[in-house]
């Protein structure tokens, strides 16, 4: 009975850590505005043109459906390859990093990466116009040069008292206009 207690706990512990996940947070992501404040700093200047040129070139696409590959890597249980198919800039089916194929009424009950779309990947990237010498972590972005999607994302650590366990990455190892 203690065994079973005990795997319980570690299971909405793990269940628990991993809700701080982007991943699970999809619907609340935005794209930042670049603000005065961003400005102050040269390198955000650069990064926010570089995402504007990038968003830009990939809504000239019009691109609603597609399938894509992305390799999350984190201190988390979400992390490893996802396949995810979008329809109208809706997700329609993932292939978990377990091999799980989640699909229609379980997709509304909100899967990790249920919603996890290109715009998805432009809100993340859009931190990275917001770094400053008080941030601990900095974003930063490999842009793709025929359709402009973010195919790199990393936050890595920017100052040496900040959590080690915090950053993660999200590479597009695969994608496809269907």
């Amino acid at each position: 009975m203690k065994n079973i207690i005990k795997l319980l706990i570690v299971f909405f512990f793990l269940i628990f850590l991993s809700s701080f996940s982007f991943c699970n947070n999809i619907d609340e992501l935005k794209i930042q505005k670049f603000t005065e404040e961003d400005k102050n700093y040269p390198e955000n200047i650069v990064a926010y043109n570089l995402f504007q040129d990038s968003y830009n070139l990939w809504k000239s696409k019009k691109i609603e459906d597609y399938h894509f590959k992305v390799n999350y890597l984190a201190q988390s249980v979400s992390k490893g390859i996802w396949e995810i198919f979008v329809k109208k800039g809706n997700v329609v089916k993932i292939i978990t990093n377990k091999g799980k194929i989640i699909e229609e009424k379980e997709l509304e009950k909100g899967a990790p990466f249920s919603n996890f779309t290109m715009e998805s990947l432009f809100a993340i990237a859009s931190y990275s116009y917001k770094n400053s010498e008080k941030a601990f972590y900095k974003i930063i972005v490999v842009y793709d040069t025929n359709f402009g999607y973010p195919k790199e994302i990393k936050k890595v650590v920017q100052k040496s008292d900040a959590p080690k366990d915090k950053g993660f990455a999200y590479f597009v190892i695969f994608f496809e206009v269907q």
